[in-house]
């Protein structure tokens, strides 16, 4: 099977921030912008955790690397999530505090230990975007 990839962007603000870990793609500057990801194998269904991911954010012109860090299964407080975030790789990209408003482009790749690749890019529909707003 192919490799697949699939996420989402999320605040990712500091602990002890309210509103921390919810689901957006509207960042201000200086906030932590973050990028969450998991990698199938499309044969099996199950996660490819051989997989190595890096997030590529196109930002005043130049493209900036993120290498990913797999979070695997590693436990949270059970108060904190109803269930622990598992199965992922992370990133984050803290928004300069003279990055100009409006889209930023990006794209996410992955290749597993069998060499297989995928690409990831957010749906073209401008809500989709990671969007640097006031």
């Amino acid at each position: 099977g192919k490799l697949v990839i699939w996420g989402d962007l999320t605040d990712f603000s500091l602990p002890n921030v309210a509103m921390r870990c919810y689901n957006t793609s509207r960042f201000k500057r200086g906030q932590r912008a973050g990028f969450r990801m998991t990698a199938i194998d499309g044969g099996t269904g199950e996660i490819e955790n051989s997989a190595e991911l890096v997030v590529h954010v196109r930002h005043a012109g130049k493209t900036i690397d993120l290498p990913m860090g797999w979070r695997g299964s590693r436990p949270y407080p059970a108060d904190e999530y109803a269930k622990a975030p598992v199965m992922m790789w992370t990133a984050v990209w803290e928004v300069p505090m003279d990055a100009p408003l409006g889209t930023v482009q990006y794209s996410v790749t992955a290749k597993d230990k069998f060499g297989r690749t995928a690409t990831f890019e957010p749906f073209p529909n401008l809500l989709s975007q990671l969007t640097i707003v006031e």
